[in-house]
């Protein structure tokens, strides 16, 4: 099989795609099948579901190979080699697709079925790229003020508003698949490459779903700083060196207070208070050139090109299985 995903298969016309990355989700699939092709069906549209299988260990690919055979001429099934990860399976399945629409569910079901209309219904009113996150849940104070903080920081350097940096249900207009297909992709996760190339990117809040936890959102916005912006690594290497300064006067200070028949127990602790405070903030900043050249290790290295061992097209209703 090629390397990339296969030509597309013989369903025309195709108004939606359903992507559905896979990876050892048996449990939730079996849930996600019981209630995906009836919500698209009430729909009245032309779509096609392509589930992509990174190489999972569980039932997975057997409950896969038995909807193929149920729903034959909605469903393409690709099976990707081992190595593959869901950014892999993520890029394969939307090399497959063929909608004007390409609607990106998880295999987990949470509100994804749900969320499939009000998706549809952003892209139709001229959105190239929309995401759906359940609505944050009722934080403390000082949390809401944290996060806040964080978001404005983070479009503050980048510029603009961003959408959800690890959305799981995502929404594409067949332009945007396109442009992202055609770049080099490297080690970019593909919805932080979309967003970059969006041009009306729209974030969609859900009444339900698990939302994420504080800790994973504060950390999904320095992730996005990081891949798109220069600004934190120079605003930290600035304020080392002024850190450095400060703290280099601040001890020669107390040195020569100490020195003068100052209080010796309160120069030795400002001159250790000083130093530990200009070691924090050095190890702070080589903790941030270190996750740039992280960055950097994974662009040159690249990801390995998603593999389809195997492929399962669609073909028409009642027609047998080779």
């Amino acid at each position: 099989m090629p390397e990339s995903a296969s030509p597309r298969g013989p369903v025309a016309e195709v108004e939606l795609s359903v992507v559905v990355p896979v990876r050892d989700a048996e449990a939730s699939l079996v849930q996600l099948l019981d209630r995906l092709y009836e919500a698209l069906d009430a729909l009245g549209r032309a779509y096609e579901v392509v589930f992509v299988d990174a190489a999972s260990r569980d039932r997975g690919p057997t409950l896969l190979r038995q909807q193929h055979r149920l729903r034959p001429d909605r469903t393409r099934v690709l099976f990707l080699g081992g190595g593959s990860d869901t950014q892999a399976a993520l890029a394969a399945g939307l090399a497959a697709s063929s909608g004007r629409r390409v609607v990106v569910l998880p295999a987990q079901l949470d509100a994804a079925v749900e969320a499939i209309a009000p998706l549809l219904t952003e892209l139709e009113r001229g959105h190239d790229l929309v995401v759906a996150e359940p609505s944050p849940p009722q934080v403390p104070t000082w949390a809401e003020v944290l996060l806040g903080l964080s978001g404005r920081l983070r479009d503050g350097i980048l510029g603009g508003r961003v959408v959800h940096w690890q959305s799981r249900l995502q929404a594409y207009d067949r332009t945007l698949v396109d442009a992202v297909l055609a770049c080099d992709q490297g080690q970019t996760p593909i919805l932080a490459l979309a967003n970059r190339l969006a041009v009306n990117a729209r974030e969609l809040r859900l009444a339900e779903g698990q939302p994420e936890a504080i800790s994973r959102r504060l950390a999904r916005d320095f992730d996005v700083v990081i891949h798109r912006s220069l600004v934190p690594l120079w605003g930290v290497a600035l304020a080392s060196l002024g850190g450095c300064a400060a703290a280099l006067g601040g001890a020669l200070y107390l040195a020569l207070t100490w020195a003068a028949g100052g209080s010796e127990g309160a120069g030795l602790s400002g001159i250790l208070a000083v130093l530990f405070g200009l070691v924090g903030l050095l190890l702070f900043g080589m903790a941030l050139v270190a996750a740039y050249l992280a960055r950097l290790l994974e662009q040159t290295q690249g990801r390995l090109p998603h593999r389809v061992r195997e492929e399962l097209v669609p073909r028409p209703a009642g027609r047998p299985t080779p």
